[in-house]
């Protein structure tokens, strides 16, 4: 998470756990907090949540405003992958994935 210093709910952090933040060039005040729930090896329903944060002038912290969303992988290396490859993600990839259609597979161009 680097410097970003996160103000998060107890009630979310019951049930998951960070796994990397995100922040934006054009706007230090925003960044994206991505939690994980049982993203564990041995789990078959590894649920990943981007959540948008606005950092509170009073304390300088990142607080949650939203839930964008939520993805579930059953697969432990599928839910990694997804979160190394998150900053760099198109938006018609993200677009894609929000729609369950597969980044990977068949062209359909030959």
């Amino acid at each position: 998470m680097g410097d970003l210093n996160f103000s998060i709910d107890n009630n979310i952090l019951k049930h998951s756990k960070v796994l990397t933040s995100i922040t934006t060039p054009f706007n230090p005040n925003i960044a994206f907090l991505v939690m994980g729930e049982e993203v564990k090896p041995q789990s078959k329903a590894n649920i990943v949540r981007i959540y948008h944060t606005r950092r509170n002038a009073k304390n300088n912290k990142f607080q949650i405003t939203a839930e964008l969303e939520a993805f579930q992988f059953s697969s432990y290396q599928s839910a990694k992958a997804f979160v190394k490859k998150l900053p760099e993600m198109t938006g018609l990839e993200m677009l894609m994935l929000m729609n369950k259609i597969p980044l990977q597979g068949p062209t359909l161009v030959q």
